[in-house]
């Protein structure tokens, strides 16, 4: 995203080497599917360049790049390999489709591009509408115009429709144009305040009759235009306010019904008993694997370190492994791995082997629930979670002052002690 960030910003500035550079970066170095997000880029510069000007710069990306990056991955890998290629082979060539990582129907990016840019999701798709409207209608009015404008507004639309008709989909896989819908809903709003301004508001050409009431006419024309320049900036500023208080109200909700991970990880990291531990502890989730942020909420202690565990779920999909520690590790290929999201039995450890469990209680769940058993394990702490089944959409979706907190529910994100002694 932020590649693809600084690419369109260089393009737009008219900055093009430093375009071309930043492109091959966000391709090689972050995900090589974007690429095809700057064809539209690639022909406004062989329109507009020198060839041999333009294939120089990609000559210098690529080397400034590519070169390197082949360099690192051969002192980890051992072997000479492009890994973008690597990934565009297997998720493209490879004949499996992403069914096998789940099915999501159509509306799934509509819904999740309101949520995530709510109001600037509908102005960034109307954008392409509106800038045909202030070619054909703004006769020099506006500062953003020509062809080559909806030229800058295509990438958007082709990544969409790439992603949409995809079956397997992930909010994820829209983040590289996060800036571009910014940019073209931003386009949107600064052509629909000028034509606002030009056809309705300021009257393009005003004929006074007669010089005894031309000094009148300016006056009140002068007055006029301020009032409605103010009108002007009042729907400008109405339709910001509008999207910042709705995108403050969906990250609120964020906070409120799903911070509950990150908050019990926190406290685990610093739990006295761990540090206290002679021996490695086993922290262990089922359903929650996914939640998990990372190994940086694990506390180091050397040898002592708490060891992350999986149990066994409903879900049937391939889980990660963890890490070979030996010196090879970077160049090995692990065991027990495959390429189609098939479950391995290995990755799993039995309830017995759990020191701590994170797991979020709810009723519904077809999974043992660990958190009534209080014979074998205790609530260390908790924190509340949303019960996004139970709750009605908007008010799960945006938080309502005084009426989110009554139309949710809520589940206990629990971390749980073993309270049986296990031989260590």
């Amino acid at each position: 995203m932020y590649g693809v960030m600084l690419a369109f910003g260089t393009w737009f500035r008219g900055s093009w080497a430093l375009a071309v550079h930043a492109s091959v970066m966000a391709t090689l170095l972050g995900w090589p599917f974007v690429a095809v997000i700057f064809v539209p880029m690639a022909l406004e510069f062989f329109l507009r360049a020198k060839l041999t000007k333009v294939l120089s710069w990609g000559f210098s990306a690529l080397t400034l790049f590519l070169v390197p990056m082949i360099a690192v991955d051969y002192y980890y890998f051992r072997r000479i390999l492009v890994a973008p290629l690597n990934i565009l082979i297997y998720n493209v060539f490879s004949g499996s489709g992403s069914e096998k990582y789940g099915i999501e129907e159509w509306p799934f990016y509509f819904k999740n591009g309101f949520l995530n840019l709510n109001f600037v999701f509908f102005l960034a798709f109307s954008s392409f509408l509106w800038g045909v409207v202030g070619i054909l209608m703004g006769k020099g009015k506006f500062r953003i115009q020509g062809p080559f404008v909806l030229l800058k507004l295509m990438p958007l639309y082709i990544w969409f429709l790439i992603m949409q008709i995809q079956p397997h989909k992930e909010e994820r896989f829209l983040y590289p144009i996060y800036p571009l819908f910014c940019f073209a809903g931003a386009l949107s709003l600064s052509i629909f305040a000028g034509l606002l301004q030009h056809f309705f508001l300021v009257p393009s050409q005003i004929k006074f009759s007669s010089k005894s009431i031309e000094k009148e006419k300016r006056s009140n024309f002068k007055r006029k235009g301020w009032e409605n320049s103010r009108v002007l900036v009042g729907v400008v500023v109405l339709v910001c306010v509008v999207v910042a208080v709705v995108s403050v109200s969906r990250t609120t909700s964020l906070l409120i019904n799903y911070r509950a991970p990150l908050l019990l990880y926190s406290d685990f990291y610093h739990l006295s008993s761990i540090s206290q531990q002679n021996s490695s502890v086993n922290l262990c989730v089922g359903k929650e694997w996914y939640r998990f942020p990372s190994n940086f909420f694990l506390p180091d202690l050397g040898k002592f370190s708490p060891k992350f565990q999986f149990l066994r779920s409903e879900f049937r999909g391939l889980l990660p492994r963890h890490y070979d520690s030996s010196p090879s590790a970077t160049w090995i290929i692990p065991p027990h791995m495959n390429d189609q999201n098939l479950e391995e039995l290995s990755r799993y450890v039995d309830v017995s082997e759990c020191d701590y469990i994170v797991d979020q209680d709810d009723e519904k769940q077809r999974e043992e629930r660990y958190a009534v058993d209080e014979e074998s394990w205790k609530v260390v702490g908790w924190y509340p979670f949303l019960d996004s089944e139970s709750s009605p959409s908007p008010h799960r979706a945006f938080w309502v002052p005084f009426v989110s907190a009554t139309k949710n529910k809520f589940n206990r994100y629990v971390l749980l002690q073993s309270t049986r002694s296990r031989k260590l």
